[in-house]
């Protein structure tokens, strides 16, 4: 009875030390300072509409640094996470002074389309996404899906949505609505067009992609 009682005793000291290094660990990650920014290579060549019906390709946002996103429309999970952790940051640049006309925020759109301005417009003013500085840029299926996994190596998952019968079974449509599984990531792109680094949209530190943004100006 009594080694089984040393036996607990220890194996609770075990996991209590185990706890309070990885505590360790996870707080020294958190406090390190961040790498430099190194250089991907160019973003890919594409040419897509913006939310104002205007064709906007890659090469027009040479001389700016952009700040890369990717949201679906209809998305009630990550996306209006990821919404509002860009107009914090977009906010907090411009309260800095560094929100200048050389730094765009570009927000590719997922959705099947290409989407008309109207309602991209609208969207953008749903999502309470500003007007300054911030472009959406929408395209038909095939271009979006070759960009995001072709050009950009992210991934993107278009599938027929599950509808549920009133017998309770399930069926995929190949018409109707549609599913779309897609990455968090965002990019930061140089003046040059290089890709200089890519983020984890919902757990970077806004201070640390502001900082990063503020290099590359």
């Amino acid at each position: 009875m009594m080694q089984k009682a040393n036996i607990t005793r220890i194996l609770f000291v075990i996991t209590l030390l185990s706890i309070i290094v990885m505590t360790i660990c996870y707080t020294l990650l958190r406090e390190s300072p961040q790498q430099d920014l190194t250089t991907f290579g160019p973003i890919p060549e594409f040419t897509l509409l913006d939310q104002d019906g205007q064709p906007r390709s890659s090469s027009s946002f040479e001389g700016s640094a952009a700040l890369i996103s990717f949201l679906y429309t209809k998305c009630l999970d990550t996306c209006p996470l990821l919404v509002h952790r860009l107009s914090y940051i977009h906010k907090e640049l411009r309260q800095k002074g560094l929100l200048t006309d050389n730094l765009l925020f570009v927000s590719i759109i997922l959705d099947d389309g290409p989407l008309d301005a109207p309602k991209l417009q609208i969207y953008q003013k749903t999502a309470n996404l500003p007007d300054e500085n911030w472009d959406l840029l929408t395209g038909n299926q095939e271009q979006i899906t070759n960009l995001v996994t072709e050009g950009f190596k992210l991934a993107l998952n278009i599938e027929p949505s599950i509808h549920v019968h009133a017998d309770g079974s399930l069926h995929r449509h190949a018409e109707g609505s549609i599913a779309i599984s897609h990455s968090n990531r965002l990019i930061l792109v140089d003046q040059s067009q290089n890709i200089r680094r890519y983020y984890d949209g919902l757990n970077v530190e806004p201070t640390n992609l502001i900082r990063d943004l503020s290099e590359i100006q």
